[in-house]
């Protein structure tokens, strides 16, 4: 699984995680794209990234879009919600996934997809580096701390209060 959002650089990475493993299928997951969207060929995040999938060599059979509805709030879980219907959708037994995001964002991904699809799924993750600052040091740079503390706070929230 590929939250649709990520940058290039992480999808190369993607991509090379996906060769190197033992797996049947990228499913791209996400929202629908809000800003831009008039100008723009894809109107979500998921469509846009199998669409760079594709351009990347990967064949379209191996590539699943799951698009989760429009939402305000709580967008990683309907992304994981349309996962789940898809799976439904195309009768996709595997119960062992593994989720590719981009820094600290990856453990409350990991908790809301597990919570979307129950304990019969394994989910491992993969939380690849921030273009936009170093994890090392992600405190010497405003857009690690905006990231490291905002997620701390999602994170705490969809833990402690967020319940489907």
């Amino acid at each position: 699984m590929v939250e649709g959002w990520i940058h290039d650089f992480a999808l190369d990475d993607a991509i090379t995680l996906f060769r190197r493993g033992d797996y049947e299928k990228i499913v791209c997951t996400g929202v629908q794209i809000e800003t831009g969207s008039y100008i723009q060929q894809f109107k979500s995040y998921p469509e846009m990234t199998a669409q760079r999938l594709r351009k990347m060599g990967i064949p379209e059979e191996k590539i699943i879009v799951t698009v989760a509805a429009a939402a305000k709030k709580d967008r990683t879980y309907m992304a994981a919600v349309a996962l789940r219907e898809a799976f439904m959708a195309y009768n996709l037994e595997t119960r062992d996934l593994h989720l590719i995001t981009v820094g600290p964002h990856g453990r409350r991904s990991r908790m809301l997809f597990q919570k979307a699809l129950g304990p019969q799924y394994n989910i491992g993750v993969t939380c690849l580096e921030p273009s936009s600052y170093d994890p090392e040091d992600w405190f010497t740079n405003s857009e690690g701390v905006r990231g490291v503390i905002g997620e701390a706070l999602a994170y705490t929230y969809a833990k402690l209060f967020f319940h489907p």
